[in-house]
């Protein structure tokens, strides 16, 4: 069975954010919703998760999920490939008390304006906002 490298790194932060808490796979699974086989699987890079998946272990993790995607990469489709100015306008968001959900950052992943993804965090927030009918 192959592990790809960002899906081992993902697994490995969740690992180690795992035991610096104190916390077992059954306690995990019990904060998360998430099995401990699957979890398992997880943190030996065995499985590439969805947004959804990897926010719910963050919650159970209690951290951000920006906490875990933001040191790691991987797949054009995974979360941790986030652009380095949609990573920071997603801890803004959360530090500002109000996370994206996964839904959120999918969406936000996926468009492109003129050929491009926006550079800055300014940039995504505007898009943001104007998508979701917002003023900032």
């Amino acid at each position: 069975m192959m592990v790809e490298e960002g899906n081992r790194s993902l697994g490995t932060r969740i690992n180690e954010i795992r035991r610096e808490r104190g916390m077992t796979l059954a306690d995990l699974e019990e904060t998360s919703g998430v099995t401990k086989g699957y979890l398992s699987q997880l943190e030996r890079g065995i499985k590439s998760p969805s947004l959804e998946t990897v926010e719910k272990v963050a919650r159970g993790l209690g951290v951000y999920l920006s906490d875990l995607v933001l040191e790691t990469r991987g797949s054009e489709d995974s979360p941790e490939a986030l652009p380095p100015a949609l990573a920071e306008f997603v801890r803004e968001c959360e530090q500002g008390g109000i996370p994206l959900t996964a839904a959120d950052v999918k969406m936000l992943v996926g468009i492109r304006y003129r050929g491009k993804q926006p550079k800055t965090p300014h940039d995504w927030a505007m898009l943001f906002y104007l998508i979701r009918g917002m003023t900032v």
